[in-house]
């Protein structure tokens, strides 16, 4: 006898492919630590000094988190899924980035893998420089560095403002000369160099920009090539004063609301983990609804708990599988981490299934089935089967009837 994928992965068919995406992401983030042929292989004095520091892993776990969702959102999954308007507005600017990156093949790669060339776009600095010594041709590298620099503008506010306050004088210029070239909107003249030098170098240039009347596409093509335009360095502040507010905010909101703060936080760090969640839970679901296992009570239900849970478990096993792999099993931490990954998914979705899922599904009430099948008649009752395929009828509320009373009945029927 076969094992199912429920005897696997408890009674959602989510549990598997969620846990084996998180074994593929982990072995991937897993790659980035570079194995050192020098360094000393596995041995238990390393693993036990790996395993009485805590802090590390955490620390290690936490640095791979944004990899992990990034990774996702290159996934072939959400990227099919972003093609409704809903989804993609709810991926964000991140996935201005992550598309261009998931659409790469291995030839475009020239030998590097996703998470690498992610990890470079996301340190920010002179992406395209980075990408081209790393391996990626001129092109490819010059592209994905503008996706890069357009998803930083696209970030807005202080993200934003932060590149446009510190670019250089003679960019600036350059780009308000362009600006005037562009298309205004109607009723609105030709703005002036010094107001888009000035609007470019606001805090919000995006609507700084736009009130001067350019389109909203002009306005964002701006800002992006402001965000390009500067040094390394300027790059690199940009990208440390996003991180910073992004942090700085996280830390408010989640003090101030408590536990919806957090799962808001949790929300907004792992948007493309949740997206391939979502088309699991919606697939899994659906299949049960269609064959009468679940009614649409809760199909609803489940598929709303199943997306949030998967998402979750799916980030932080990748993330988790990852920095264990790699601290606790150096020079095999891809294999290592895959393992781990895999088995936190599975772990994370059996304790899911056990104590909210199943719960959750009872209280949303019985399962559709049939009651043929079942063995069920329409009194609620159990009967049973008669010779010749006749099925006994339900017994008269208040009376009973033996099983040989039954069949004299089936009998008299037979008879006539």
């Amino acid at each position: 006898m076969g094992i199912t994928m429920a005897q696997v992965g408890g009674d959602s068919q989510n549990t598997m492919p969620v846990a084996i995406n998180a074994g593929l992401t982990a072995r991937q983030i897993a790659r980035l630590t570079p194995v050192d042929p020098n360094a000393a292989k596995f041995s238990m004095d390393a693993f036990k000094k790996s395993l009485g520091n805590p802090g590390a892993l955490l620390e290690g776990t936490a640095k791979n988190l944004p990899l992990s969702d990034a990774l996702a959102q290159q996934s072939l999954f959400t990227r099919l899924a972003a093609k409704v308007p809903f989804v993609r507005n709810f991926l964000g600017p991140d996935f201005i980035l992550n598309e261009a990156i998931g659409k790469l093949g291995k030839d475009a790669l020239n030998g590097l893998s996703k998470a690498q060339v992610t990890q470079i776009a996301l340190e920010g600095g002179d992406v395209a420089g980075k990408l081209a010594k790393a391996g990626l041709s001129p092109e490819l590298a010059k592209e994905l560095g503008a996706k890069s620099a357009e998803r930083l503008a696209a970030l807005g506010g202080n993200a934003a403002g932060a590149v446009s306050r510190q670019v250089v004088s003679s960019a600036a210029d350059d780009l308000a000369k362009q600006a005037l070239g562009m298309t205004m909107k109607k009723g609105f003249t030709q703005a002036s160099e010094a107001a888009v030098k000035k609007a470019l170098q606001d805090p919000n240039a995006y609507e700084a920009l736009k009130q001067l009347g350019f389109y909203a596409k002009d306005a964002k093509a701006l800002v992006a090539k402001a965000a390009g335009a500067g040094a390394e360095t300027v790059a690199k502040a940009a990208t440390t004063e996003a991180a910073a507010v992004a942090g700085q905010a996280a830390a408010k909101e989640g003090a101030k609301t408590g536990v919806k703060g957090f799962l808001g936080n949790l929300l907004s760090g792992a948007k493309g983990n949740f997206v391939v969640a979502g088309v699991f839970s919606l697939a899994s679901n659906a299949i049960q609804l269609a064959q009468g296992q679940i009614n649409v009570m809760q199909f609803l239900g489940l598929s709303v708990v199943d997306t949030a849970a998967y998402g979750a478990i799916g980030w932080g096993s990748a993330a988790a599988g990852a920095a264990i792999g790699t601290a606790l099993f150096p020079g095999v931490g891809t294999a290592a981490g895959f393992v781990i990954g895999l088995g936190l998914g599975f772990l994370g979705g059996s304790v899911y299934e056990k104590f909210l899922r199943n719960p959750l599904k009872g209280m949303l009430g019985a399962g559709g089935g049939r009651a043929a099948d079942s063995g069920y008649n329409a009194g609620g009752q159990t009967a049973p089967a008669g010779p010749q395929g006749y099925q006994v009828p339900a017994p008269t509320p208040g009376v009973d009837l033996t099983y040989e009373e039954a069949m004299r009945q089936i009998e008299r029927m037979g008879s006539r």
